[in-house]
């Protein structure tokens, strides 16, 4: 049978939006390759209606209405429809809306539903697949019993029915107010029959909760609902009983209408609903404006136009299948969040008042536990105006509710699963240059949500983490919470808030605490600080556990924003690494009574149906075997997702488990939906072009097969790339990436230094160590002389690297005056390896002890969460048994740009060869300019303030360090040097700490702290000089 409904569907589709003059083919094309009733069978969720993009209507058949797989009222195993509801939630795990349900019929009067077992005892009607097809914005199926063809469309607001009736004088259709959930309940309902072609009324329902629980939806719907024929007769049906006698309007629970007709064969009546949650006036506005004919074919084609604006902003090509899987999942990611205000801007809030926007719309059925990974970093790139409206209808919420959305649903907050996901939404969005909104009030709404006292947070402030004694699902509510503390730092160290800063950070490392170290995965821990004992790391429960949909396996992997850190505390990139194979290799049993039934999908531990997973599989890049990554990413996308009804293996959630499966086709992933970057992971299409920023961007997959999964190499606009991530703004430039395939792992890509991606904390590849603050991202060599390898600002670099000069890179510390050791520098000292160890949040290198020059150096290195700063303290340790003299002298290649610094003017030093340079107001400008450095040329200077900065474009590097005078002054050397390397290969910012005596067995150290800014390159030379101070105080 499924090889007939493969061959059926193919056909429909292809003819589904054929309504009106199609133009353009290749547009028409994208929506060919949509199969909505993916997602239908299974644990998909999914329903196979007609909906736009992002619209308040859906309008799609019910099949039943109690059942874990039945919430979107629909599933594919059904044979028979109760009718066509006009809302419907799309693959979450809960059920609610299907309001104001419409259905056909022929016969004897029956205002009951029946059953699916035995459909003639109610108004359903059995119906086949094969005579049932679904399209963006089209539905279509035959219903059996009835001899009826119906077709469904839609516009944002309103449902339009097409209904095809045989010849008969007994036709009805039943409007059915009181077709419900069944966890559900209908609270009241109105209906009035306006005239011989209209019906009006409203419907108040409570839904989403369960028995128990605290927080539901509690809704309000308005409709209008016009008849393209007149009525033969309409009669009101109470508590299912139809009322005779002319009745026009009623109140009560269970109300519907009974519309009957005489109908020829072949005879359409038309049927198109407006909604609205503010009154009856508004649907009828919307329906008005938006439907104000009976041209059903019309509105189908602008529901089709306005899929293929959507799905044309990712052009793929890639085999039908892949094409068929890609673009559903586009397609599912574009349903929700929903409209939910009306044409004329009126909406219905949180305080149960009506309010009126700005002209920009109001979206409600958020489901950010879910999408918050990906989905809603997806519209930053294909539906920005949209992100927009999100996070303003997010500050509406937070205006009338007092707090940022968690689960919001038609105007209730459902706070259903855990976090306050709405932050990274908003954060994502301002540092992509998403910002049409208050930023100001939304950080206030952050900060808010981050210091309630409700949901476990009062135990987070009270004792830095979330004792699993205290509250309960505490592990699994704390672990987001740290990701989500993240993000509000980010956003306050970026409008100036140091000390929000400071807090935040520290409360988004706290996931450390939940580490256990014997188990080496995350445990419940109580409120003496005691690991939770006994311990199953494969429990999980609805009742009391610490985690929510999952258990520690599946969680022990969410730490986004470190996940450097994470694999700290497993000890070693490789613990890590076996740490995951693990994940991937073990058995599927969940212990526990009253297991999640959201826990699906299974890979050994791995769940790709449900979301604590999502980013599972890329963790693999940052220890340094991204072929894994790509291996395991390749069994998800061709086992966990395919072609058939059940091709989803989980809850599709709002669009998440979708978003994911369109990043990681196209080759990458946000690991850190907040962080900017995306992950490669590996491709499942040839090509795709996305329209978004200013010009296309173009990725190419080359050698692409079932065998050839593993990436070669990458280049971005026609360059060698190494980085096993990409930048957003990288993709919004416009641009050509491109991936090289072969069935092997490649012994070279994303394996060196700065390949990984960046993290909070440090990580160690191959002898680097790296610290990240903020935008910052510092890399010390522990195997080469300790030396700094690089220093960047959003991936930017400061410092030159080995690729310009195999010597002379980075940034190394030598013994000052060089009179006493000439050239080469000790290799002991600058080349060889340092043992590394960390010591609480610094980063310390011993060199081993230079018997040739007497000395030991160390090198320590921290990050300043308050100035997003690094602190490097430089010792310098006499291991000689004589009096030695020496000065720190900190030697830092660079580019070229423009240099300065303030100036003493005591110039009593050896004589300059640096041409370029020039003073104004005391301070020293060096102008760097290729041609004019033939031959090497260096610049020896005294110095105030305590401070050198460089700026290359708008990048601005500062190194503040003590002040000496030039008494202190090694023989022959300045306080500020800067060398110039032959025809302008790099050049030397280097600064010279007070020549001091040691004894044998005594040390000196010298303080820096190095800053890397982005800087508006419009300042004048006065205003950049009062930057630079600033930034430093």
């Amino acid at each position: 049978m499924k090889y007939y409904y493969s061959i059926f569907i193919l056909f429909t589709l292809l003819i589904a939006c054929s309504s009106g003059k199609v133009t353009n083919i290749e547009n028409s094309e994208f929506l060919s390759y949509v199969d909505p009733f993916i997602g239908t069978d299974g644990h998909g969720h999914t329903f196979p209606g007609a909906a736009v993009p992002f619209g308040m209507v859906q309008l799609s058949p019910d099949t039943h209405l109690e059942g874990w797989d039945w919430c979107s009222g629909y599933h594919y195993t059904d044979s028979s429809i109760i009718g066509f509801s006009h809302t419907h939630l799309s693959g979450t795990g809960r059920s609610d809306l299907m309001d104001v349900l419409l259905m056909p019929t022929v016969g004897a009067v029956n205002v009951v539903p029946g059953t699916r077992e035995n459909p003639d005892t109610g108004y359903r009607s059995r119906f086949s697949h094969q005579e049932e097809s679904a399209s963006p914005g089209y539905y279509k199926v035959k219903l059996l019993d009835y001899d009826i063809m119906v077709e469904l469309t839609v516009s944002p607001r309103c449902g339009f029915h097409k209904y095809t009736y045989p010849a008969t004088d007994d036709a009805h259709i039943l409007l059915d107010l009181f077709h419900h959930y069944s966890t559900d309940s209908v609270k009241e309902t109105s209906l009035q029959i306006v005239d011989d072609q209209t019906l009006a009324g409203k419907r108040l329902s409570k839904g989403w909760g369960e028995p128990g629980e605290k927080y539901w939806s509690n809704q309000q719907l308005f409709f209008v609902a016009r008849f393209s024929k007149p009525f033969k007769s309409c009669n009101l049906v109470i508590d299912d009983q139809v009322v005779s006698g002319g009745l026009k309007q009623a109140v009560g629970k269970n109300l519907k209408a009974l519309i009957n007709y005489d109908t020829e064969k072949g005879e359409v009546i038309f049927v198109k609903v407006g909604l609205s949650a503010v009154s009856i006036e508004n649907a009828l506005r919307n329906l008005d404006t938006e439907i104000p004919g009976w041209d059903f074919d019309g509105v189908h084609k602008r529901a089709c136009d306005s899929w293929e604006k959507e799905l044309s902003k990712i052009a793929v090509k890639a085999d039908r299948a892949e094409m068929k899987k890609f673009y559903t999942a586009l397609y599912h990611s574009l349903l929700a969040p929903y409209l939910f205000s009306d044409v004329n801007n009126d909406y219905w809030g949180f305080d149960k008042k009506v309010h009126k926007t700005d002209g920009s719309n109001n979206y409600t059925v958020m489901s950010l536990w879910d999408t918050f990974r990906s989905a809603n970093p997806l519209f930053t790139l294909i539906a920005p105006n949209t992100v927009n409206d999100i996070i303003n209808s997010m500050l509406r919420q937070y205006d009338e509710y007092g707090l940022l959305p968690v689960w919001p649903l038609w105007a209730s907050e459902t706070n259903c699963m855990i976090g306050y996901h709405a932050i990274p939404v908003i954060v994502d969005a301002y540092f992509k240059g998403i910002r049409g909104y208050d930023v100001e009030k939304a950080y206030q709404a952050m900060v808010m949500s981050a210091m309630q006292n409700d949901f476990g947070v009062k135990y987070l402030k009270e004792y830095g983490y979330i004792p699993y004694d205290k509250y309960n699902k505490s592990v699994a509510t704390a672990l987001e919470y740290c990701y989500d503390d993240w993000c509000i730092a980010q956003l306050a160290k970026e409008l100036g808030k140091t000390d929000d800063f400071a807090y935040f950070m520290k409360r988004a490392a706290s996931y450390s605490v939940y580490f256990d170290k014997e188990y080496k995965l995350m445990n419940g821990v109580s409120s003496i600080g005691k690991p939770r004992r006994p311990f199953d790391p494969f429990y999980s429960s609805y009742g009391e556990c610490d985690w929510v949909e999952g258990n520690s396996w599946q969680y022990s992997f969410f730490v986004p924003h470190d996940v450097q850190g994470l694999i700290n505390l497993f000890g070693s990139d490789n613990e890590f690494i076996n740490a995951l194979d693990s994940l991937f290799s073990l058995h599927s049993n969940v212990s526990g009574e009253d297991v999640p039934l959201d826990i699906s999908g299974f890979i050994g531990q791995y769940v790709h149906g449900n979301e604590p997973s999502h980013q599972v599989a890329y963790l693999y890049n940052y220890a340094g075997v991204p072929w894994k990554s790509q291996e395991k990413l390749h069994e998800i996308m061709t086992t966990l997702y395919t072609t058939l009804p059940d091709g989803l293996c989980g809850n599709e959630d709002c669009g998440q488990m979708s978003a994911w499966y369109v990043f990681s086709a196209l080759g990458f992933y946000p690991v850190n939906p907040a962080e900017g970057l995306y992950v490669f992971g590996k491709p499942m299409i040839d090509q795709a072009t996305l329209n978004v920023g200013n010009k296309p961007f173009e990725v190419q997959v080359k050698n692409l097969t079932s065998e050839n999964i593993y990436i070669q190499s990458v280049s971005l606009n026609g360059m060698d790339y190494n980085k096993l991530y990409l930048r957003h703004q990288d993709i919004m430039a416009g641009g050509t990436l491109v991936f090289v395939m072969g069935p092997r792992p490649s012994s070279t890509f994303g394996i060196s230094m700065g390949s990984v991606p960046p993290s909070m904390t440090k990580y160690n590849n191959e002898g680097v160590h790296t610290l990240s603050v903020g935008n910052n991202t510092f890399s010390v060599s522990s195997s080469e002389g300790g030396r700094i390898l690089s220093y960047t600002y959003n991936g930017r670099e400061i410092l030159s690297p080995a690729s310009v000069h195999q010597l002379n890179y980075g940034s190394t510390l030598w013994p000052s005056p060089q009179r006493d050791w000439g050239w080469p520098p000790y290799p002991v000292l600058d080349t060889e390896s340092y043992v590394v160890r960390m010591d609480q949040d610094t980063l310390v290198l011993d060199s081993k002890p230079d018997t040739v020059s007497g000395f030991r150096f160390q090198k320590k290195f921290s990050i300043d969460m308050r100035d997003s700063s690094v602190r490097i303290a430089y010792s310098i340790f006499n291991i000689s048994r004589e009096e030695k003299k020496v000065a720190a002298w900190d030697v830092c290649r660079t580019k070229g740009g423009v240099s300065f610094f303030p100036i003493d003017k005591n110039t009593d030093l050896p004589a300059s060869s640096l041409k370029g340079v020039f003073v104004n107001d005391d301070i020293l400008w060096y102008h760097f300019n290729k041609d004019s450095v033939p031959e090497p040329q260096k610049l020896f200077s005294t110095a105030k303030e305590g401070w050198l900065a460089h700026l290359i474009d708008n990048l601005l590097f500062i190194k503040k360090y003590p002040d000496i005078s030039i008494t202190e002054l090694s023989p022959g050397q300045g306080e500020i040097e800067i060398f110039a390397q032959k025809e302008g290969t790099y050049i030397e910012l280097e600064n010279h700490g007070p020549y001091t005596v040691l004894q044998p067995g005594e040390q000196l150290t010298y303080n820096e702290k190095w800053f890397l800014r982005q800087v508006d390159t419009t300042l004048a030379p006065l205003r950049l000089v009062e930057t630079v101070r600033m930034i430093m105080n």
